[in-house]
């Protein structure tokens, strides 16, 4: 019955719910993306991916690494380096999905 929204049935609560966690003035503040920042250094035959990230309002939960498009890995210690392979000598295109505790993300492509 949750995820049915209909008038006579869940919709009115979840309105009135969600009106009184964000209300103008009101305790509860949105959730802050995480901050990141990818730096990357060649290395024959591979790239090397480095990520400082930190997360003002919580901690940060999880990277992952995409290597053209493609799932490559996820950490989740600092520090959070990972090295992809090239193909054919080709630099991938890279992408950082850097996750926090409380469900925000930050997509840094490179």
């Amino acid at each position: 019955p949750a995820a049915e929204y209909t008038v006579h049935q869940t919709i009115c609560t979840s309105t009135a719910v969600y009106g009184v966690l964000c209300q103008p003035g009101g305790k509860r503040k949105p959730n802050l993306e995480p901050e990141a920042t990818v730096t990357t250094a060649e290395k024959p035959g591979s790239v090397i991916v480095n990520v400082k990230a930190a997360d003002k309002d919580g901690r940060i939960e999880r990277v992952e690494f995409y290597a053209n498009h493609k799932y490559a890995g996820t950490m989740t210690k600092a520090p959070c380096s990972f090295e992809i392979q090239k193909v054919n000598e080709i630099q991938p295109k890279i992408e950082v999905r850097v996750f926090d505790n409380k469900g925000a993300k930050t997509v840094i492509k490179k």
